[in-house]
């Protein structure tokens, strides 16, 4: 009888092989996932270091640090393991912002650091600071009033400030401290500015019907982005103003029944003012006051010269009257009792974002809030 030589069978081979394959397949994924956190762990260390770096570059810079510097402007001891990002100050916290070495992404406090697989996406930008970027960029957009306020001007067919708001198509009167002001392009109703004989906004049946049965109308979505905001409620004693005067008089005059020319509020109006700064070729030129702007070269160069109807500006002598957009083009006073065209005008807040769109009547900005 013939001793069966040592070794393996092919069927032993082949279950020796089939055990292999599922520890491989079992063991694979739990390496690799070692190794992926080997490589964050150390990515999270290099980026600790830049909150320390930056102190000492703070301490060489006296302290007089300002905006936010390139990460690889500090004394880091192995900036070749960043790519790019910036590190700032945030009051006395110190924040780091896009830091990648083009596997991973940090940003986010010492205390709170958030690390993302891949490179990091550009910031979107606020809407506040898509605007300011465009000034000195396109003639539509301009530092107009005696603030410096950002605001569009010029002709509407030239005039790229649409606006997605609510679902609807809204325009961008301009940039007010941060805060980005819009107006409705299309009037929600006719109503009188008040029912009673009295030209104080925010006791006015316009002021109460804007700030509660219309706003409370608005999507919650974009609900949330809009401003309780400071708003201009003066006026002046007659239309033949200029813009830049108008503008001051809104802030300083307050009207008879009025104790303030400020009113609080999340829904307002246009300013007298917003319509005379939204003429490039008359506030630019300054050739014309408010009450001649249906001229040939302050109607064709000012985009809101189709919206007729009311503004919050009032006749400060008067106890019933204030200024409305002409369906000609230019500026009357009207008695408050008299229904008219109502655009609603709102102060987004500081932390609404642009996600897409090139401001075109086509392709109108779209926004989201932070």
């Amino acid at each position: 009888m013939k001793k069966r030589k040592n070794g393996f069978t092919l069927i032993e081979l082949l279950a020796v092989i089939v055990i292999l394959a599922v520890i491989a397949l079992i063991s694979t994924p739990i390496i690799m996932n070692i190794i992926e956190e080997s490589r964050k762990g150390a990515f999270k260390s290099s980026v600790q270091s830049i909150f320390s770096a930056y102190e000492t570059y703070e301490l060489k810079n006296n302290f007089e640090v300002e905006g936010k510097v390139d990460i690889l402007d500090l004394p880091l001891t192995h900036k070749e393991n960043f790519v790019s990002g910036k590190v700032y100050k945030d009051g006395s916290t110190i924040k780091i912002e896009n830091v990648s070495n083009g596997a991973y992404c940090a940003s986010g406090t010492l205390e709170e650091l958030q690390i993302t697989d891949g490179e990091c996406k550009p910031p979107m930008p606020t809407l506040a600071e898509k605007i300011s970027s465009l000034l000195g960029t396109i003639d539509t957009v301009i530092a107009a009033d005696p603030d410096q306020n950002i605001r569009y001007a010029g002709n509407t067919n030239y005039v790229d400030n649409y606006i997605s708001f609510n679902n609807e198509v809204w325009r961008i009167i301009g940039v007010f401290d941060g805060k980005v002001k819009i107006i409705r392009n299309e009037p929600i109703t006719e109503m009188k500015w008040n029912e009673e004989e009295k030209s104080d906004w925010a006791s006015s049946s316009l002021y109460n019907y804007l700030n509660t049965e219309y706003y409370n109308s608005i999507d919650s979505t974009y609900k949330n982005m809009v401003e309780n905001a400071t708003w201009r409620t003066g006026g002046w004693e007659k239309v033949s103003v200029m813009p830049q005067e108008i503008y001051e008089y809104e802030g300083t005059q307050p009207g008879i029944f009025s104790t303030s020319p400020i009113t609080t509020g999340y829904v307002g109006l246009m300013s007298a003012s917003d319509f005379g700064y939204a003429s490039s070729g008359c506030y630019i030129g300054k050739q014309h006051t408010l009450a001649f702007y249906d001229n040939d070269t302050c109607r064709i160069t000012n985009w809101m010269r189709d919206y007729s109807g009311w503004t919050l500006t009032i006749i400060s002598h008067a106890t019933a009257s204030g200024f409305v957009v002409g369906g000609t083009g230019k500026l009357i006073d009207l008695y408050l009792t008299i229904t008219s065209e109502i655009r609603p005008s709102i102060y987004l807040k500081k932390g609404v974002y642009v996600t897409g769109g090139t401001g075109t009547s086509s392709d109108p900005y779209t926004i989201v809030m932070d």
